[in-house]
């Protein structure tokens, strides 16, 4: 309470338990002008209605324009209150009538950039056979040990950025059949995933482990087949949403196919046309935000049962001579998904939305260079995509694959 108050350019809080509320009253003199008025429901709002709290109680000849009402950003809404200004024989008043409840935009943004990280996830974990194990075909050993390390940036739609580093060993025992030869194998993997943009941080780090059984014929066709299974510990962090260092853990599993038939043009130049197709479970996420008296809010991440696909086809030659074995390819394939995602629900105080990722798409180019001496064998690919709403910007991978 006040006699006399001159404010100017200033801020209040008011809060209300949409009984009554902070307030600002004033008996004999209130000047200013550029202020603010924020209020912030300490209970939830959306079923209250006809509120005729004061929050000023003012002169009668003040200036109707010296407050300012402001929204209010909470979680993931954005909370605006409803002021009438009334006039009374003596008193100019200031009245909450209610409040009306929106999208925050900004913040529904982020929460879903949270949500899409499980997804992404999975998707760097897609490797075919060639990325996998390198140039496979004229091996004469039984048993062999691999390695492959895989770095890649990408982004979508210019806002969100990520990189990451995948590892694979593995060990397989080859089998010769008449028509064709068999490579059955064990791996296990490593990947570290970073992502952000200038809001929200994540990072995941993932064990796996799997099978693959691969298939060669030799008239040129091959087949692989591969299983996984994929543990997955995040971490979320945002200063924009007012959290820190959120932890969680879920799981994927993978199942995939790829085809192929490799038919040799003369001078030992190749042409290949591939097709591969990925069917995985990524299992659901909870991520508390907040949880306090005045704001609660989390993001829920369901379960979902991705299924992707991608045909192809790279040109290349091998190069033979005394001491080793040379060759380089070049590649194009068309990537998509053929389902669609599970929700993202993004709840707090005021309600909740569910938000669905579109289905994307991207053309993939590479091209990628091997060399056989003896027992070792040695591969590189760089890789790049474009029309997708992610996209890699750049990638290399490199295997090396020991036979004895």
């Amino acid at each position: 309470k006040f006699n006399k108050l001159d404010i100017f350019k200033s801020s209040f809080i008011l809060n209300t338990n949409l009984k009554s509320s902070d307030n600002i009253i004033v008996r004999d003199q209130l000047k200013g002008n550029d202020n603010k008025i924020f209020v912030k429901p300490l209970i939830e709002p959306n079923s209250v209605e006809n509120l005729n709290i004061p929050l000023i109680i003012a002169p009668k000849n003040t200036d109707s324009n010296l407050f300012n009402i402001c929204p209010l950003s909470s979680g993931f809404h954005t909370v605006t209150p409803l002021v009438d200004v009334r006039e009374s024989d003596k008193t100019k008043d200031w009245l909450l009538k209610g409040f009306s409840i929106s999208e925050n935009n900004s913040n529904t943004k982020q929460g879903k950039v949270v949500g899409d990280n499980s997804l992404r996830a999975f998707s760097v974990e897609l490797n075919n056979m060639y990325k996998r194990m390198g140039e496979l075909r004229n091996n004469t050993e039984n048993f062999g040990a691999w390695a492959r390390i895989m770095n890649s940036h990408g982004s979508e739609n210019s806002e969100f950025k990520d990189k990451y580093t995948h590892l694979q060993l593995g060990v397989d025992i080859k089998s010769n059949h008449r028509d064709y030869d068999k490579y059955t194998g064990l791996f296990i993997s490593h990947t570290n995933l970073n992502g952000s943009n200038s809001m929200v941080n994540s990072d995941t780090k993932s064990y796996g482990v799997g099978f693959y059984s691969s298939v060669l014929f030799n008239n040129g066709a091959y087949f692989d087949i591969i299983g996984k299974y994929v543990h997955h510990k995040n971490s979320y962090s945002s200063g924009f949403l007012s959290f820190d260092d959120k932890k969680n853990s879920n799981y994927s599993l993978y199942s995939g196919i790829e085809v192929g038939h490799r038919s040799y043009l003369k001078d030992d130049y190749y042409i290949e046309p591939q097709a591969e197709l990925t069917y995985g479970y990524i299992s659901s996420q909870s991520i508390t935000l907040w949880n306090n008296p005045n704001q609660t809010g989390s993001i829920i991440k369901e379960s979902s049962a991705p299924l992707v696909g991608r045909v192809g086809v790279i040109a290349g030659k091998q190069i033979s001579n005394e001491k080793f074995d040379f060759g380089f390819h070049l590649g194009s394939s068309y990537q998509m998904d053929l389902r669609n995602d599970s929700n993202t629900i993004l709840k707090d105080s005021y309600g909740k939305f569910k938000y669905k990722r579109e289905k994307d798409e991207r053309l993939i180019f590479n091209a990628g260079l091997n060399m056989v001496n003896n027992n070792i064998r040695f591969g590189v690919e760089a890789e790049k995509s474009i029309l997708g709403n992610y996209n890699i910007d750049h990638s290399i991978n490199a295997n090396f694959r020991y036979s004895f």
